[in-house]
């Protein structure tokens, strides 16, 4: 007596959700690769990270399509399935992270601690090229107050000490935190303001943020006001980009004028 083998189908799509899900990580890991390294420009490198998802998607798509041809024809392929929806939801993860902070905490890109004057950028041929051409706008309502939730507003710095050491002090605390400084003109005289202009990026995706110190020189000692703004509009899984970044200079400084005015003492 003959053996009569059944074979149960197989739906193509199972499979194909499977290896689409595997490209679009492998899509998202080259953006990621690009964006970090800074081997193109940033337009084309998000480009590259936008398209991952939508290929995601699509494996999302073509798994539940697998689902119901399995529940209906009892055809094989049910871990591929589950496969590609994984993989997809790997890609997808990031994404929908930073749309629900956004929606959550509304983050704004621009912030400074002195709204009613916020810094300027330099102009400067220097400032400019490492900007690249960009300059952020003063026009009323773009720049917003620097506030942490749960903290409250990021006030300016007021220190006791003259502008010199409170500049050198902050040009170092800059370099020390990685940041690209740009420019640095120290105020000279009683009226003379001094700037800071740099460039930071965050700490995944390696976006830029343009940042600016301003030091106003006051009857005994200085007032140190910051601005940041994320070049592109847009901030990555790390999302100290504005006022956390603004508070985590301005401790830093008031920690080193006081270090310094302490040695001084002694």
């Amino acid at each position: 007596m003959r053996r009569v083998t059944l074979h149960e189908p197989v739906t193509w799509m199972a499979p194909a959700s499977r290896w689409i899900g595997l490209f679009a990580v492998v899509v998202m890991l080259f953006g990621l690769g690009l964006l970090r390294f800074g081997h193109v420009d940033l337009p084309d490198a998000l480009a590259v990270l936008t398209v991952a998802p939508a290929i995601a998607l699509l494996a999302v798509l073509l798994a539940l399509l697998a689902f119901v041809v399995i529940w209906r024809d009892g055809a094989r392929g049910l871990g591929a399935a589950l496969a590609g929806i994984v993989l997809a939801l790997v890609v997808l993860a990031g994404p929908a992270y930073v749309l629900v902070e956004g929606l959550r905490a509304h983050r704004p890109q621009d912030v400074a601690t002195d709204v009613a004057r916020p810094p300027a950028f330099s102009l400067s041929r220097a400032a400019l090229a490492a900007r690249h051409g960009v300059t952020p706008s003063l026009a009323p309502g773009v720049v917003r107050q620097a506030s942490i939730p749960g903290r409250g507003v990021v006030e300016p710095l007021d220190l006791d000490v003259p502008m010199a050491p409170a500049f050198n002090a902050a040009l170092k605390v800059a370099r020390d935190l990685g940041w690209d400084v740009v420019e640095a003109i120290p105020g000279k005289g009683r009226v003379g303001i001094g700037r800071i202009d740099a460039v930071d990026h965050t700490p995944i995706l390696r976006l830029p943020v343009d940042i600016t110190i301003r030091f106003t020189p006051r009857a005994q000692g200085v007032r140190v006001d910051v601005r940041t703004v994320v070049r592109h509009g847009i901030a990555d899984f790390a999302l100290a980009v504005g006022a956390e970044r603004i508070e985590q200079f301005l401790d830093a400084l008031s920690d080193a004028t006081d270090e310094s005015a302490e040695g001084s003492a002694s």
